[in-house]
């Protein structure tokens, strides 16, 4: 007989542990359903701060499309104007060499002419009469004349 007092005393501390943990596990699941309508309301924020971070980054992504758009033409503009320019600039550059070409020759030119003049005037008196009377612009004038 003890046997059998061992055994239901046993089965009493389990069935005990049972309906113990029973009550907690009701308490819980009765916690879970209440934080239930906190959990949706959660997700429904969790929701709809998702989808306005996904429309703010398609705002920003349309709007770096027309910077970049606007970007690519100011930089193809700038492009073409740096393009010209360099031309201009070599345009002038050969300018400047021509026309210091022409001064160096029109400078020899001028020099030889004048030697010529005074190889020509070798008299003393016409040396003398024409100096007083023709300025060196004068003598510059008709040099460029007799090289034309």
């Amino acid at each position: 007989m003890s046997f059998s007092l061992i055994f239901d005393g046993a089965l009493a501390a389990l069935l005990t542990a049972t309906i113990t943990y029973a009550v907690i596990l009701n308490r819980k699941l009765t916690e879970l359903r209440n934080s239930r309508t906190e959990m949706e309301s959660l997700i429904r924020e969790f929701a709809e701060a998702t989808q306005q971070a996904e429309q703010g980054v398609t705002a920003l992504h349309e709007r770096a499309e027309q910077a970049s758009g606007t970007l690519d033409e100011r930089v193809s503009a700038a492009e073409a104007r740096v393009e010209e320019a360099r031309k201009l600039a070599d345009d002038l550059a050969f300018m400047i060499d021509r026309g210091g070409r022409l001064a160096d020759r029109l400078e020899h030119d001028v020099s030889a002419s004048i030697k010529k003049t005074d190889a020509r005037t070798s008299a003393p008196a016409a040396a003398a009469s024409e100096s007083a009377v023709d300025s060196p612009e004068a003598q510059l004038l008709r040099t460029l004349d007799r090289v034309r």
